[in-house]
This record gives structure tokens, sequence and C-alpha cells, in this order.
């Protein structure tokens, strides 16, 4: 739709909402998070700073993985993992025993059209390793892999714990224009890391810990 000069790009995505009231991780004995509270909405992208401790076990509770020690998500205490959500993490969850193809398949058999993860292999340039065994490949390389399931997922909240580690620049810039895709088209983003994204402009949100 085109109102005047400015185009209106339309959500792929329904309304989307999280909303953290004074929300504390914790890995007792070892840190509290001081308690942290924000609202996220279609379009948003937050980064989780590097200052203070906690981080993956905030995305953890967002992904429904673990429970948070006090506070709440959407007014009420997580307990299943929600659907609408895409969990990456930095151990990138890959099956070292099997094909890069049938690691790409398995992410993808939710979805009723099975040649369509054909088109998560793009944004990473992971065609020419298709045929090799997870265990075969680099480190950056498995992130790559690692990275499809963002493609292949469908889903619009995306919660990446560390996203370019052993990434070259190349491949950060092509991770920051997916993710700028994503979020034009309505979803949301909530990442951590130590480095900034290229060419990305998120609210940043720092967690402190006691103890």
């Amino acid at each position: 739709m085109v109102i005047g000069l400015r185009m209106v790009v339309a959500l792929t995505f329904d309304s989307l909402h999280l909303d953290l009231e004074k929300v504390v991780v914790a890995h007792p004995p070892v840190f509290y998070s001081k308690p942290i509270s924000f609202k996220a909405k279609n379009r948003s992208l937050i980064h989780l700073g590097a200052n203070g401790a906690g981080k993956s076990s905030l995305l953890k509770a967002l992904a429904g993985l673990i429970s948070v020690y006090s506070g709440t998500i959407n007014g009420r205490s997580p307990k299943n993992a929600p659907s609408d959500r895409c969990y990456l993490c930095t151990n990138q969850g890959l099956n070292r025993d099997i094909t890069v193809k049938q690691q790409i398949k398995l992410w993808h058999l939710p979805y009723q059209n099975p040649t369509s993860w054909q088109t998560s292999l793009e944004p990473f340039n992971i065609e020419g390793l298709l045929t090799q065994f997870i265990r075969s490949l680099s480190s950056g390389q498995r992130q790559r892999v690692a990275l499809t399931r963002l493609v292949t997922s469908h889903k619009p909240i995306w919660l990446l714990d560390e996203p370019m580690n052993n990434l070259d620049n190349q491949h950060r810039n092509f991770l920051s224009d997916v993710m700028k895709r994503h979020i034009k088209k309505g979803g949301m983003i909530i990442y951590t890391g130590h480095e900034p994204m290229p060419t990305l402009s998120p609210q940043i949100i720092s967690l402190e810990c006691e103890g």
C-alpha cells in the first residue's frame, strides 16, 4: 500500500507482545540478576548488553526452557516453550553424526512444503556444505548451519545467544541483513553479544547481577 510517496510495508506476522515485569533469573548461589522490566512488540530489536550476567538465562526463560526466579513474562511465569519463538544457543544444538542436508531437513519437518527448506541455504552460503557431516565442519561453518534454522523456522520471535560467534566479517554482514529483513516483516529479535552487529541500531538493555 502506498500513501503519498511513503511505502507502508505490511506485517507478515500477527501482533506480537512481550512484557517483562521485574524478572529475575538466577543460578543460585552464583548470581541473581537485578529485576529487569521491558516491553517489546512487532519490529522490536533488542540487544542484551555486554555488562553484567544472566543474559543467556534470560533468553532461555523467554524461550520457556527454564523458569524465572521471580517476576512475570506476559503476566505469568512461563512453564512451557512458546510456539512462536526460535531460540539459537551458543552450543548450536547440532547433531554431529548427520550431514548438513539431513540436519536442515530435520529442522524443516514441521512445515508442509518438503522442498522449501532450500530457501534457507542462500543467506549463509552453505550450499557447498550439504553433503558434509556436521562433525567435519569448522566452528564458523557450524555456526552458519545453525543460523539457517532462523530462516526455516518461520517463527516471528528470534532469541539469539551470541549469534556472531565464529563468523567472519562477510557472514556477520549476511546475518545483519537477515535480521533486518525479519524486523521489516514485523518480527521481533532479542539477542546477546559483546560486539555490535553491523548496520543495526537496537535498543540496548544491560543486565546486572548480584551475589
